[in-house]
């Protein structure tokens, strides 16, 4: 009898360890990134790739402290793992004859609308090789979407206000964030690994460095252009 009781506890405690799930180790990256240097030349955008028509935005002669509203930090890695789940819904505005926001982080898969908030007539189109769209004119109160299946840079614009702009970074991976107004940033929930750390500006070079997660993560880091 008092072998068929341990037998039994063996077993009960054989079926609770096969049954425990797997717990994934995860960390978290975090830091700054310094304010951006003085521009001092206009950025110039073209809409029409290979064409000689060009829309040319004037630059600011200098960026205000707090001006990481269109910087993106994120990690890039054969090693990361990619989405599982649908994809998620995003807005891209028309206001005030501005793309609101400027740029807008994604990850492929998700969908983006593009409502018309102006009492007049706009358009949104890419010539971008990752998403070539046009959606052509609609009026106040309408919008239309689109979904991005291929990772890369969308450079939107409309067809009718040749100042209008934006860029929708599509990412292959969730593991993206943008800084908060004092230029903090935090990417949670990564995996232990080597990666690159890329600091992204529709404007600017690309910055990216080496990084080796610890279970621990990483704090305290300091990136700018």
């Amino acid at each position: 009898m008092r072998k068929l009781r341990i037998a039994r506890r063996t077993i009960a405690c054989a079926m609770l360890y096969v049954s425990m799930p797997m717990v994934a180790h995860s960390a978290s990256i975090e830091g700054e990134v310094l304010p951006l240097p003085p521009r001092q030349k206009a950025v110039v955008v073209n809409p029409y790739p290979g064409r000689a028509h060009t829309s040319t935005a004037h630059a600011e002669e200098a960026r205000p402290t707090g001006a990481w509203k269109d910087v993106v930090v994120f990690l890039r890695g054969d090693d990361l793992p990619t989405r599982a789940t649908k994809g998620k819904a995003h807005e891209l505005a028309q206001r005030g004859k501005a793309f609101v926001p400027h740029v807008l982080p994604i990850e492929v898969g998700d969908r983006v609308e593009f409502p018309n908030f102006d009492p007049f007539y706009h358009n949104v189109f890419s010539y971008s090789p990752v998403k070539r769209f046009d959606l052509g004119k609609y009026a106040e109160g309408q919008s239309s979407s689109i979904m991005f299946p291929d990772p890369g840079e969308v450079r939107i614009f409309c067809d009718i206000h040749s100042e209008m702009n934006a860029v929708i970074l599509v990412m292959g991976n969730r593991f993206f964030t943008q800084p908060d107004e004092s230029g903090h940033f935090q990417i949670s929930d990564v995996p232990p690994g080597r990666y690159e750390l890329v600091l992204w500006h529709p404007d600017r070079p690309e910055q990216a460095r080496t990084v080796d997660v610890p279970v621990s993560g990483l704090d305290g880091l300091t990136l700018g252009f």
